[in-house]
């Protein structure tokens, strides 16, 4: 879902030599077992498995000072099967793939073959007044002014050249070089570029001038041709959703919606044998690697810069280049901090505890600064679980609904006070809560029906209605592929964020599932929305046999809700700790 806010051939004895080096003597084809060393390797460990316990699974890699002090798996790869997260695990990079696409222009730059500064008109025909200008660098870093995407989705069964001439055909954002505009479809043309200029398939390409020189047998699209059971299942609501190699791909990797922009697999040693690559120069000299990393572009908040597949971060203490990607069901990040010769990088397949919130609390403890260690769940009998599952009211008449749900407990909220007291902790104003829910709700209502002139209004005309229009329509078009025909929807609540904002959450019902939408309001005013696949439950982890905590990714606030119980072992009442104290509701029968 869309989210918008205003806010030459190596030398192969030579890479391996020059590996080993910076690997401490190991050579990378043994990168990638489980290791756990050193304090801070403990430290990262522990963090992990907490949170694996409470639904976290991936599989992460930390090096310090050249060192591996943590490469282990988390959780299951396949729930269904049982088949644990390793370090092997075969798992999709999203947008990290683009550092490749990347990196193959540069070699291909390095090999006579091209230059950056080509205008795109050298490679493609019937190239409109309007593209003209377009170079490879304007693509490298998303200033092209292309829009995101030319398609509906990264499945849709697209030829090289159909994404050609639509991107040519398509609207641009702004002039070329003007502004930034992150975009899917400029990667793909890069790839499109590879193809042509190399003769060979991208992924071939990347395979011989790339992964091989590096030793990455477990990367790419299908050359490497991992057996089934390496490969992770992605889930999404506690649903299996399967694997991206499940749905509709060409002979030779996906369609080109997703080529050369997304959709690499690879496993966390095989990521950490590319970080090995780029400190020699075997594969991309020093020169190339000054393009590839500068911060040619600012993304628009000051202290980011976007690179040829890579984002410069600037600090004054911990500077780091990095990108992340996923698909909102798998995610990975990839974090380099050269000045600390710290390397933090995995990839998660649970759509609730994605990696790319969970890196800058690794980060918070490889740094040896403060962070919030999660709960410690205990076990307790499931029949004792299933005692606490009920209706439980506010004396306002808003209710939580708790059911047991594989070891956890899963509260729903019925009504703004419960809603609030679940999400913040504390109760909105009555007339504003109510306000601000039904203006929510109301855009939904109207947003079906085709008139986004209420969205517009509630934004307060920052936006123009043109571009209102083509995204809301957008994401209703993406709504209804996947979810079916809508239905209906409700306002669950408003509750307050700790910047004074307000945030109102509706649940849309569709015909195959439901989904939410995060209305973000500043002074009665629409600053963004954020759509979310679906309305899930806040889960509660049991750290006594009546005591129940959430834990919230970098927070260290949670929900703590404490059962009263009769003599006879019968749930009476709930507690669910406010902001002021704890709130009392009673057991519906």
């Amino acid at each position: 879902m869309k989210t918008y806010s205003f806010t030459t051939v190596c030398v192969v004895a030579s890479v391996v030599a020059t590996f080993s080096d910076l690997s401490q003597g190991r050579p990378p084809a043994e990168i990638g077992q489980t290791e756990v060393r050193a304090e801070v390797g403990r430290k990262l460990d522990e963090y992990l498995t907490r949170l694996a316990d409470l639904g976290f699974s991936g599989a992460v890699l930390v090096s310090t000072d050249g060192v591996i002090v943590l490469s282990k798996g988390y959780g299951l790869a396949n729930r269904e099967m049982g088949v644990a997260v390793t370090p092997e695990t075969v798992l999709p990079i999203g947008s990290i793939t683009k550092q490749f696409t990347g990196a193959a222009i540069l070699k291909l730059e390095m090999q006579g073959k091209l230059s950056v500064n080509d205008p795109i008109t050298k490679y493609f025909d019937k190239v409109p007044p309007d593209k003209a200008g377009i170079t490879l660098h304007h693509l490298l870093t998303h200033t092209a002014g292309l829009e995101c995407d030319y398609g509906p989705g990264d499945f849709e069964e697209v030829s090289r050249d159909e994404i050609i001439r639509r991107t040519m055909s398509g609207p641009l954002r702004s002039a070329p070089g003007a502004s930034h505009h992150y975009s899917n479809a400029g990667y793909s043309l890069l790839g499109a570029i590879v193809e042509l200029v190399s003769g060979q398939s991208y992924e071939t390409y990347l395979h011989e001038n790339l992964f091989k020189p590096a030793e990455m047998a477990d990367t790419g699209y299908k050359l490497p041709a991992w057996s089934s059971d390496r490969i992770a299942q992605g889930y999404r609501g506690g649903e299996r959703w399967g694997t991206i190699l499940e749905r509709p791909w060409a002979s030779d990797g996906p369609y080109w919606n997703l080529r050369a922009n997304g959709g690499i697999h690879s496993t966390v040693g095989d990521l950490y044998r590319w970080h090995l690559a780029l400190e020699s120069d075997n594969i991309l000299s020093a020169e190339a690697k000054k393009k590839y990393f500068a911060p040619h572009v600012d993304e628009g908040s000051g202290d980011s810069f976007y690179g040829y597949g890579w984002v410069t971060w600037i600090a004054p203490h911990r500077p780091r280049v990095s990108h992340n990607g996923g698909n909102g069901v798998f995610m990975a990040d990839f974090r380099r901090y050269k000045a600390n010769n710290v390397v933090i990088l995995g990839m998660s397949n649970n759509a609730d505890w994605n990696f790319t919130r969970v890196s800058p609390i690794l980060e918070q403890i490889a740094f040896d600064d403060i962070y919030a260690m999660p709960p410690k769940a205990a076990k307790i009998d499931p029949k004792v679980l299933q005692r606490y599952a009920g209706t439980y009211a506010l004396p306002s008449g808003a209710k939580f609904i708790a059911s047991a749900n594989g070891g956890r407990l899963a509260l729903q909220a019925d009504g703004q006070d419960a809603f609030s007291l679940l999400l913040a902790g504390e109760q909105v104003d009555s007339k504003v809560a109510g306000d601000l829910n039904e203006r929510s709700a109301a855009i939904v209502r109207e947003g079906a029906k085709g008139d986004y002139r209420p969205v517009h209004e509630a934004f307060g005309g920052r936006m123009p209605l043109e571009r209102v229009q083509a995204m809301e329509g957008e994401m209703w078009n993406q709504r209804r592929a996947m979810f079916g025909a809508y239905k209906d929807c409700q306002a669950l609540g408003t509750v307050p964020m700790p910047n004074g904002a307000l945030t109102t959450t509706v649940r849309l019902t569709f015909a195959q599932r439901s989904a939410t939408s995060k209305f973000l309001w500043r002074n009665g005013v629409l600053a963004g929305i954020d759509a979310e696949p679906m309305a899930t439950p806040e889960t509660l982890v049991p750290v006594s046999e009546t005591e129940f905590v959430s834990y919230e990714l970098g927070s260290p606030t949670s929900v703590q809700v404490r059962f009263e119980v009769s003599p006879e072992g019968a749930a009476k009442a709930l507690a669910i700790q406010g902001i002021t104290g704890p709130v009392r509701a009673t057991k519906v029968e």
